[in-house]
């Protein structure tokens, strides 16, 4: 995924090469991407997140507690809601704005022509 997007990648310090095995093999983390994450609609924006690359995943991307906590999102399955604390946004149902019309063009009534002056009399 990184890689699609374009993203610069950081060499990973080799004490950060920790990832608990999600498989039956090994994870190999070597490297590091800075990412940000926006909403579809582009009306929210997480703070800029370091993500190891691996490349044995079986998922693209796996957003967990340190995101949860970082972003301060309160999940609630019942509701089957993910909402921010900060901003009051809801990650899994998200508000589409309303859009707001521009309203019909008015023409205005045209200006009267100006009075023309009477001319100038001459100082004799």
């Amino acid at each position: 995924m990184a890689a699609s997007l374009g993203l610069r990648q950081f060499p990973l310090p080799k004490e950060e090469d920790n990832l608990s095995c999600l498989t039956d093999s090994p994870l190999l983390c070597r490297e590091y991407v800075k990412l940000v994450l926006t909403s579809g609609n582009g009306s929210w924006a997480s703070k800029t997140l370091y993500t190891k690359i691996c490349d044995l995943l079986p998922v693209p991307i796996i957003l967990g507690m340190p995101f949860l906590s970082s972003e301060q999102i309160v999940i609630d399955p019942e509701n089957r809601t993910a909402i921010q604390k900060s901003s009051n946004y809801n990650l899994l149902n998200p508000q589409v704005p309303e859009r707001i019309w521009q309203p019909e063009k008015f023409t205005p009534p045209p200006t009267l022509p100006r009075p023309k002056r009477p001319p100038s009399i001459p100082f004799n």
